[in-house]
């Protein structure tokens, strides 16, 4: 029985030692995964709304397109996209994606007009892309090709004061939005009654505003005739 077991034993090391290769194998790929994330490595980043001002701050060379995923040309650019996003990452070049529909008040600061869209950001300033839509292209334009087009200016550019202001008007719908669909996931409302709901919330701040006004106002009158009895009186005596 003792050889039996011996025997079983040297049998079932191999087996730990390859799952022991295998484990360290998986945590050295995670690790490599995550260093590549932190440092801006390989991978298209998501861009939205609330990260763009962040992401572009340091003004290293982003490549971003604006697309939507019911447009046909720009699920063609997606492999493009993703294989730009490795090759770009050996040249300090980061690779973004917006998705225009959801992420309104970006869009209107690039001034969109159809999707796919192609931009560079690049030391505080910013070029729209208009060639063909290759990684080698794509990689010439942000290294050196951009020097011979003008940047965009004003309104046009989504680093502008102006920009900015304008995709300002989009932030009351984008804030119904979230809260649409908060409604739907922390209640559970369908779509009627998310609907119904979301549209209460500004009639019922509406509400509450008015009558704090009015109940402002009440007080202030309140104590101008107060004050203009006490003048009479003192004018009386």
């Amino acid at each position: 029985m003792a050889a039996a077991a011996a025997s079983a034993a040297a049998a079932a090391a191999p087996r730990r030692r390859r799952r022991s290769a295998s484990a360290a194998t998986l945590t050295l790929a995670l690790a490599c995964a995550a260093l590549a994330v932190a440092h801006g490595g390989a991978g298209v980043v998501t861009v939205t709304d609330d990260s763009f001002d962040g992401l572009v701050a340091d003004g290293a060379p982003w490549l971003i397109s604006i697309s939507a995923a019911w447009c046909g040309h720009c699920r063609a650019l997606k492999p493009v996209w993703a294989a730009l996003a490795e090759s770009a990452a050996a040249s300090g070049v980061r690779v973004g994606s917006v998705e225009g529909p959801d992420e309104l008040m970006l869009q209107q600061r690039f001034g969109v007009s159809g999707y796919p869209s192609i931009y560079l950001i690049r030391g505080g300033a910013a070029w729209e892309f208009r060639g063909e839509r290759s990684v080698a292209a794509l990689l010439e334009f942000a290294s050196a090709g951009y020097a011979a087009a003008p940047p965009l200016e004003g309104r046009a550019s989504p680093l502008s004061a102006s920009s900015r202001a304008a995709a300002l008007l989009l932030l009351p719908p984008k804030l119904a939005r979230r809260g649409f669909r908060w409604l739907q996931a922390a209640l559970g409302l369908g779509d009627v009654a998310a609907v119904v709901a979301a549209l209460l919330v500004p009639v019922a701040v509406a509400v509450a505003g008015i009558g704090a006004w009015d109940f402002l106002a009440l007080r202030g009158d309140a104590a101008r005739r107060a004050h203009a009895g006490g003048a009479a009186r003192q004018h009386a005596d």
